[in-house]
């Protein structure tokens, strides 16, 4: 598919810059670019196209497992796909709408996101709908083109305990010292920077559920949201269990699911895991 050269005067959804401005960057860490269904939050089970950036300031350690992509955090791949994947994937799938940015830590290269959506919605002459998944440390684009994040911010269940060896899906193992531990528990709790992606675009707040212990954090996490003024209801906030496998996931749903109760939250089950497991690019 041809894509190099496009009229000045063609329309941009929502674009604040003008098109001139416009440069996709081959720099972006892709990957994975594959089509499926949306597995979590309020959309799940919608067909989406997603765009995997590799790369993180994260590395999550919960009570039974690690981050589910350790391929693009505690171990990044280098990216290896380019525009032209992303626009093979979009014409090999016309009626998806859906555009799913994540990683990873995506907000780690923001320029390159508005960029490419922004260049996509151009060649393409559509409009889709952006989502950028991200664990809320890094603050919102500047541009206008992202229709909603999911905003996953980490508890401190999240955070490895020092010394403490944690096996990842490939067999790999890691082991974090105390002043590592220390920096990922001061980088991983950033309110001001989730509240200024509340107030960018549509949002959800996604907290992964690792037992009764993550809901102290949860409630001091909106506390702090709600001092700086952040606006948000009930039915944004989503409680997702922890787990990589069936049984897992069920067992935490069923405790977490008195919580939702309590409080007016919604249960984010994990769709993809329930039908293909920790299986990639699905």
């Amino acid at each position: 598919m041809e894509h190099k050269e496009i009229p000045i005067d063609n329309p941009i959804k929502k674009r604040t810059k003008e098109q001139v401005e416009v440069r996709p960057l081959d720099k972006l860490p892709i990957i994975e670019v594959f089509t499926s269904i949306q597995g979590e939050g309020r959309y799940v089970g919608e067909p989406s196209i997603f765009i995997r950036l590799s790369g993180c300031n994260l590395r999550c350690c919960f009570k039974d497992t690690i981050c589910d992509t350790s391929y693009s955090s505690f171990h990044p791949e280098k990216g290896h796909l380019n525009i032209d994947d992303v626009f093979k994937e979009i014409t090999d799938n016309p009626n998806v709408r859906s555009i799913v940015i994540t990683g990873g830590e995506p907000m780690l290269y923001k320029e390159g996101i508005e960029d490419l959506i922004a260049y996509i919605e151009m060649v393409m002459q559509e409009d889709y709908f952006v989502t950028v998944e991200t664990n809320g440390t890094q603050g919102p684009c500047n541009d206008t083109l992202i229709d909603f994040y999911s905003i996953s911010p980490k508890l401190s269940t999240s955070v490895p305990i020092p010394g403490k060896i944690y096996k990842g899906p490939n067999g790999a193992e890691y082991k974090f010292t105390e002043e590592a531990c220390k920096q990922y528990n001061k980088e991983r709790y950033n309110p001001a920077a989730t509240a200024a992606l509340m107030d960018m675009a549509d949002f959800q707040l996604k907290f992964v559920y690792s037992g009764p212990e993550s809901i102290d954090s949860i409630m001091g996490f909106l506390r702090d949201l709600d001092e700086l003024g952040a606006r948000f209801e009930p039915g944004d906030i989503m409680l997702m269990p922890e787990g990589t496998t069936n049984e897992l996931l069920t067992k935490n749903a069923q405790e977490a699911v008195r919580y939702c109760i309590d409080h007016g939250w919604i249960l984010a089950d994990r769709l993809h895991i329930r039908i293909w497991g920790d299986k990639r690019g699905v």
